[in-house]
């Protein structure tokens, strides 16, 4: 989610963002919304969503999370920091071997998307950075 879709511009104040972003909970600035399409999507996207609209709503920092394979990198996390898990948001959304194109949802195994591209005899084009069992697609990009 851009913020751009979330309506922010850098330079806003927080009492000018803070209007918009009730609005985005409430689902009164996106047609899509108001429409009911948002109900379409998979439960675990409108999770992501519902997530990043409270975590809106409260500036405050959110740890997102897939499998927790890089859990060491960095400072200790604040146990009192809201998680967003994007673990249960996963699978192959599309892949054209002809093209070299692959679309993968962020809590995807990378091991799982390797086994994709090894049936048709393609791997990436780096090593993967595989720091435990579980590691995700969304890991590798982070």
């Amino acid at each position: 989610i851009t913020s751009e879709l979330l309506g922010l511009r850098y330079r806003q104040s927080k009492a000018d963002v803070k209007p918009r972003l009730k609005k985005l909970h409430n689902n009164e600035c996106c047609p899509s919304a108001r429409s009911g399409y948002h109900r379409l999507m998979e439960p675990s996207l409108n999770r992501i969503i519902e997530s990043v609209r409270a975590a809106a709503l409260e500036p405050s920092p959110v740890r997102i999370r897939g499998s927790g394979s890089k859990d060491f990198f960095g400072e200790a996390f604040d146990p009192s920091m809201p998680v967003l898990e994007t673990g249960e948001h996963h699978g192959v959304v599309s892949y054209e071997p002809s093209e070299l194109v692959i679309t993968v949802k962020a809590g995807t195994p990378l091991a799982q998307v390797e086994a994709v591209l090894a049936e048709k005899g393609q791997a990436f084009p780096f090593e993967p950075p595989h720091f435990g069992p579980g590691c995700t697609i969304g890991g590798m990009v982070a």
